[in-house]
């Protein structure tokens, strides 16, 4: 009766909405009361798509799930993490549960498959977890409060204290033997011991020297009789403290040697281990703080990770030569010091060591996102799945789209771009070599598919660039970046940005050696003979950043600093102020600057140039603060005009915070949808033509930093920080493009032709699309009205260039101002003209002339440029008939070039097309 009454009291409680507070048991057999977690509302955001309609989900090549609208998946996501900030790893009880975490979500591995068994996302941050003896729970530290979950589902079991919040964050947990007493430590020094029976506060250890500098290791001893923490005092010293847990009394404060990394306190909490310098480890007595061993003591090496098994009888440490791509890690008997045994293991997993409780498997954490596990006794890696393993930093599909080619930042990959099966592993490709501290960390590989598809040239950090069959992996030819004989090369300079030409004729390099004095260079090469055509320095030190689809100009960036800020020579980098951020547009062959372009926002990030090379896209977000303590604001998107300089088409971002900031972008085939992936971990399609979402995608678990387009831009891949690349479905952003659904006005007709002459980019944009969107209509009026470009006549341009030396003012003014509206036309006879002596005012003329930005001035001009762009998005055959007919005009005009570089890159796009 007692039963059905308390049933039905819950019952109306779940109805009415009411907080419940729910009785379970715990891991000393008793019933403690936990706040219910109650489920975050569902917030519609404004910004969201209209819903797709659902779809069965789909599975990858190992059976696990797809997050929707994904097809495939490129290696595997089981045991992969994204970030190596705030990571930490522990086995369950019973060993089959791993728990590993990366800074913002926990994630509960099968230590037999390697299946995610949980996802626990918190909403900030959390130190180390632990588990309930029993293994039934999770405690998790987040913030204020410790979160109890259930380790096999990853539901949330409540919150802990039941009542109110702990009075500081707390940052690690360790629970007696019988799971009744709970410790809790902070960053800041404080201890305070919890019953779990009664969630009651039992004590507060007042330890005050190590108040202010944090508590980093904790442990209850197995007899349940002392707690062991340790952590810095006032002074920065490293102390043990050792507590009486029946009296609450400080038994004793030990003060440890300094020591060169970090240490670890067995379970015990009477041994601490640890490196101090050149490879050696020291083993000191916890409750006396002197030495017990030196391990390693024959070494030279550095040491990084340390680690105890749990019954403290046996250690793990690792190091490995400097240079070296392995680490080794070695085992050693804990009470004698002697190596029990060594294997290699690779360098990006030699920083924390976890044992499973019965020593048998052994976490190695380290930069890799993958969490990896070893067999002690045999050195073996469990579950070691075929793919990469490091962030992925470049993508391309093959041009006919059966193919996806990836890289790392030391491996290239090759897989089946509808299955995610692997095809190949680009086995000679360029590989980074070790991280040397001089030189500084690298960006990662870099490689572009030649036109063909069938040859790959890629970059690492030996100083080399390769060309190889993409079929059989036979090395073609290598090219040397310095220009120094082969064996002289300097083997630490890095590719950083790699640009195939249109054409497929030539390719364009930026290097640098790394490290604080980089030295970029600029290179560019003939494929075919593989003859160097360029080889400078960049001594302005732009940031260069993306090349144009020729590859004959360069973006790069500039900060703008406060006049006060550049006077004074003690500023430090860190507290000037940025007045502006610049994006320059460089001329790879020369380095002359062709354009400047102030940015909106402080800081600025390239992007890249569109397909068809007339747009280029820019990312910024504002800042607000002191510059010591800046924060980010709202991130935008700026697509910018490269004719003129001016920017077209704006997405104001409409959410504040780092989150919302853009991670990398990329153009579908025909320049007018483009892809986002936000730091979110959110995909977005835009229609560029109006800057509205087309299309939405989520529900992965690593942020990403490259994205690709299949040549027929039905489907976009992603490549992402914890190893893995998906591909997406996004067929229906196409559908849900802006279509007008009626013909238009005459006068809509004319006000867009004569905008396409205007110096307003916002409105020749909106012509732009809006002669695309009536085809059948813009393709009459521009056959009636463009008419192949005709050069001004050289007898022409050499007496406006005597102009210039004119008696009369007017005429020297006119000239001038005739010259300007010439263009890259007039610029081979002006250069002529410096090299013949001429007078000071004639030479200021000339230098003034050469000296302006190279944008479309003549009205003319501008709407041919805008129009080939009409008539590329149209791509009809009536479309390509017209600009074959411009591509016939006066070799040195711009409409001729672009009609030319347009129907070439038609023709491309039609060959590529499945």
């Amino acid at each position: 009766m007692v039963k059905q009454l308390l049933v039905l009291v819950l019952m109306s409680c779940l109805l009415a909405g009411s907080a419940v507070l729910l009785m379970f048991q715990t891991a000393g057999g008793s019933l403690t009361r936990f706040r219910q977690e109650e489920p975050f509302p569902a917030i519609q955001d404004p910004d969201q798509p209209p819903p797709e309609k659902a779809e069965p989900p789909r599975q990858d090549t190992l059976g696990d799930p797809l997050p929707p609208g994904a097809l495939a998946r490129m290696g595997t996501a089981r045991l992969r993490e994204w970030s190596s900030s705030g990571r930490s790893a522990i086995f369950s009880p019973d060993g089959k549960l791993l728990v590993s975490s990366d800074g913002e979500t926990a994630r509960l591995w099968s230590t037999t498959t390697g299946k995610l068994a949980a996802r626990i996302r918190l909403e900030s941050g959390f130190g180390q977890p632990a588990f309930w003896p029993d293994g039934k729970s999770l405690a998790l530290p987040s913030g204020k409060v410790i979160t109890l979950w259930d380790p096999n589902t990853g539901r949330k079991l409540g919150d802990f204290p039941a009542k109110g919040s702990l009075p500081y964050v707390a940052s690690v947990l360790a629970f007696s033997a019988d799971g009744k007493i709970l410790a809790v430590g902070s960053h800041k020094g404080e201890v305070t011991l919890w019953n779990t029976v009664t969630a009651a506060q039992v004590a507060v250890l007042d330890s005050k020297p190590a108040a202010s500098n944090g508590i980093y290791h904790l442990r209850l001893t197995p007899d349940g009789r002392t707690l062991v923490y340790m952590g810095r005092d006032q002074e920065f010293k490293e102390c043990i403290w050792h507590w009486d847990l029946a009296t609450r009394t400080m038994l004793k404060q030990v003060e440890m040697p300094r020591r060169g990394g970090t240490v670890q306190l067995s379970d015990d909490g009477q041994t601490l281990a640890g490196p101090a310098g050149g490879g050696i480890v020291h083993v000191w007595d916890a409750t006396t703080g002197k030495e017990r061993l030196v391990l390693q003591g024959e070494l030279s090496r550095a040491t990084y990770g340390v680690g105890f098994t749990h019954d403290g009888k046996m250690l793990a440490t690792t190091w490995a030569e400097p240079g070296a791509e392995q680490a080794t890690f070695s085992f050693w008997d804990a009470a004698t010091g002697k190596v029990l045994r060594r294997f290699p293991i690779p360098r990006s997993a030699m920083y924390g060591i976890h044992f499973s409780p019965d020593g048998r498997l052994v976490v190695a954490q380290g930069q890799s996102p993958i969490v990896q596990i070893f067999d002690t006794a045999t050195g073996k890696r469990l579950l070691d799945g075929e793919g990469h393993e490091d962030s992925i930093t470049n993508l391309a599909f093959t041009p006919e789209g059966r193919s996806l080619v990836s890289s790392d930042h030391r491996t290239l990959r090759v897989w089946d771009a509808a299955t995610g099966k692997p095809q190949k592993l680009m086995t000679d490709a360029p590989r980074q070599p070790p991280v040397d501290a001089q030189r500084g960390s690298w960006a990662g590989a870099v490689f572009a598919l030649l036109l063909s598809g069938r040859v790959l040239l890629s970059g690492g950090t030996d100083g080399l660039l390769s060309l190889q069959e993409l079929d059989s992996g036979k090395v073609l030819r290598r090219l040397i970046l310095d220009g120094k004989p082969e064996q002289l090369r300097d083997r630490g300079r890095q590719v950083y940005r790699l640009a195939l030409a249109a054409d497929g004729r030539s390719v364009a390099a930026i290097s640098n050696t790394g490290g604080p004095n980089s030295n970029a260079m600029i290179d560019v090469w003939d494929l075919e003979s593989g003859r160097n055509l360029v080889h400078r320095p960049d001594p302005v030190q732009r940031s260069l950043t993306a090349f144009s689809p020729d590859a004959k100009t360069v973006l790069g960036h500039q900060q703008v600093f406060s006049a006060a800020d550049v006077a004074d020579p003690q500023a430090k980098a860190g507290t000037r102020k940025v007045e502006a951020t610049q994006v320059v547009l460089e001329e790879v062959a020369t380095g002359r600057t062709l354009l400047t372009i102030a940015q909106p926002d402080n800081v600025s990030s390239i992007r890249g140039f569109a397909p068809d090379g007339q747009t280029f896209l820019t990312t910024t977000f504002s800042v607000a603060g002191q510059p010591s303590q800046q924060r980010l604001d709202r991130s935008s998107l700026h697509l910018w005009e490269l004719a003129t300089g001016k920017e077209r088409l704006r997405i104001a971002g409409t959410k504040s915070g780092y989150e919302f900031s853009y991670t990398t972008v990329a153009f579908a085939p025909g320049s007018r949808i483009l892809a986002t992936a936000r730091e979110d971990k959110t995909i977005q399609l835009w229609d560029l033509a109006t800057g509205r979402e087309l299309l939405r995608r989520t529900g992965y678990d690593a942020p990403l930093d490259c994205l690709t387009f299949s040549p027929d831009g039905k489907t976009l891949a992603s490549g992402h920080r914890d190893s893995t690349i998906l591909v997406w479905d996004v067929a229906r952003a196409t559908e849900r493009l802006h279509r007008p659904n009626r013909p238009a006005e005459p006068s809509e007709l004319e006000q867009w032709w004569t905008d396409l002459a205007g110096g307003t980019a916002t409105k020749a944009h909106t012509a732009i699309w809006g002669l695309v969107g009536v085809s059948d209509q813009a393709l009459p009026l521009l056959r009636a009205r463009l008419q192949p470009a005709v050069a001004e006549p050289a007898e022409q341009l050499r007496q406006l260039i005597s102009d210039l030396d004119s008696n009369r003012f007017q005429v020297r003014e006119a000239a001038s101002r005739r010259l300007t509206g010439l263009e890259e036309q007039a610029e081979p006879m002006l250069r002529a003209a410096l090299k013949t002596d001429p007078s000071t005012e004639k030479r200021r003329r000339i230098e003034a002339l050469l000296a302006v930005p190279r944008v479309v001035h003549a009205p003319e001009a501008l709407r041919g440029v805008r129009a080939v762009q009409v008539l590329e998005q149209i791509g009809s055959a009536a479309a390509k008939d017209l600009l074959a007919k411009l591509a016939m005009g006066a070799a040195n005009m711009r409409l001729t070039q672009d009609a030319n570089a347009a129907s070439e890159r038609l023709a491309r796009r039609a060959t590529a097309a499945p």
